[in-house]
């Protein structure tokens, strides 16, 4: 069984994100994990 891991990346801006998505025979999962900095001034 072969399964993996994917790295997104962040996106620019107020967000720091990092979007992962796993892939196995018959399923794949998308996890977004994000944090708020708030707005830059």
């Amino acid at each position: 069984m072969t399964v993996t891991l994917t790295f997104h990346g962040a996106t620019a801006g107020t967000v720091t994100s990092s979007h992962y998505l796993l892939e196995a025979p018959g399923a794949r999962i998308a996890v977004d994990a994000a944090c708020s900095k708030g707005r830059r001034p």
